[in-house]
């Protein structure tokens, strides 16, 4: 669900952001989808940033930084144009999550939708502390659409709440310095922050970025070999044939030595 009003990045002081993830579209990378030889490892195979991307990426991360804002994780999709929005922001270290990898190209370019959504919902309902900094996710347009509804340009977002799983639309144009209204001396955690019985969720191996679900990228067909999927029947006809010639061997040998 999305929210009703939009934020500017001049409105994300760390008190909003407070237990919140900011849900980001990597910055500009001109083209659409990814080139048929991709390669999940091989920055060259993919779509990347254009040089204003870079730019981009590096005047946001520099916004936040003035902001006073403090990521407690950033995690990135796989996506060579993500890891590369994420370091130039330069806002803590980089994790590679296989659930925020793209599926707006289907399988074996891109991540199975369904299974990627479902790993997703699971880590922000169970690994974002309310009462913690807020976290960080660089990730596609389509991840953006899947938690928001919303399609975001280039480098724009969504900061995601995960108790209420409301979504607030971000505009990331770069801060205008000269008119930024100043900082608040002091900003409260919400009250229930201050309840002694308030605990960190704890940390889960299964739901950790890289482990939350196993992807398989299959290397691109040559043409010369057919795709795992349809291999699979195949095969099971290939079993079909050996077993229907096991049986008809002996036949066929009685016949050439009994009927004249």
């Amino acid at each position: 669900e999305v929210g009703a009003s939009a934020l500017e990045l001049a409105d994300l002081t760390p008190a909003v952001m407070l237990g919140h993830v900011l849900v980001l579209r990597h910055a500009l990378a001109p083209g659409g989808g990814d080139p048929a030889n991709f390669g999940i490892d091989d920055c060259s195979t993919q779509r990347n940033l254009g040089p204003d991307g870079r730019t981009q990426a590096s005047h946001l991360g520099s916004d936040l930084r003035h902001m006073g804002v403090n990521f407690s994780r950033v995690l990135s999709s796989p996506w060579c144009r993500c890891i590369d929005t994420a370091a130039l922001m330069d806002v803590g270290t980089v994790e590679r999550a296989t659930f925020l990898g793209s599926f707006y190209q289907a399988p074996p370019i891109g991540v199975p939708k369904d299974s990627a959504v479902a790993a997703l919902r699971s880590y922000l309902s169970s690994q974002v502390d309310p009462c913690a900094a807020p976290q960080l996710f660089v990730a596609h347009s389509v991840t953006v659409q899947a938690l928001s509804g919303r399609a975001v340009d280039s480098g724009q977002g969504i900061l995601y709440n995960p108790v209420t799983e409301e979504s607030r639309l971000v505009s990331t144009s770069q801060i205008d310095r000269s008119k930024q209204r100043p900082m608040p001396e002091a900003e409260l955690p919400p009250e229930a922050c201050n309840d002694s019985n308030h605990s960190a969720p704890e940390a889960d191996p299964d739901l950790e970025p890289n482990n939350i679900f196993n992807i398989t990228f299959l290397p691109p067909s040559t043409g010369s070999e057919a795709p795992i999927a349809s291999a699979i029947p195949i095969a099971a006809h290939v079993s079909t044939l050996v077993v229907a010639l096991a049986v008809a061997t002996p036949l066929l040998t009685w016949l050439d030595c009994c009927i004249v």
